[in-house]
């Protein structure tokens, strides 16, 4: 029976922290021209690991870039991607700045740069 209690309490406590993680959020919207640029911060404290999300919305094709530095209680850390989603997962994120473009030949360069913090 105890086995089972013990089951019982850690899954919940699962719920409740996925609860938590999934509601608590800070999201960024910029628009350049064609480009949507998104970012999302969620999951504030240091006991969890926060989820940090960027995306790039575009008309299609091109190249993509993520470029900045996210900020957590025990330093910093290099946020570098070139597809359309970056994602990361770090304990305690409290600050991310990143700078986002999309470009293609036949439209040009479109960025933006987001700072989502709690």
């Amino acid at each position: 029976m105890k086995k089972g209690i013990v089951a019982g309490v850690f899954a919940l406590a699962v719920v409740v922290t996925l609860a938590v993680t999934g509601s608590a959020a800070r999201t960024v919207t910029k628009y350049n021209g064609p480009v949507t640029f998104n970012s999302t911060l969620s999951a504030p404290s240091p006991n969890y690991t926060t989820f940090y999300t960027s995306r790039i919305t575009s008309p299609g094709g091109g190249s993509y870039k993520h470029s900045g530095t996210l900020y957590t209680s025990s330093g910093s850390k290099e946020i570098a991607g070139s597809s359309a989603l970056y994602t990361n997962s770090t304990p305690g994120i409290s600050m991310a700045v990143n700078t986002m473009s999309w470009y293609t030949s036949s439209m040009g360069t479109y960025s933006a740069t987001t700072t989502v913090e709690w």
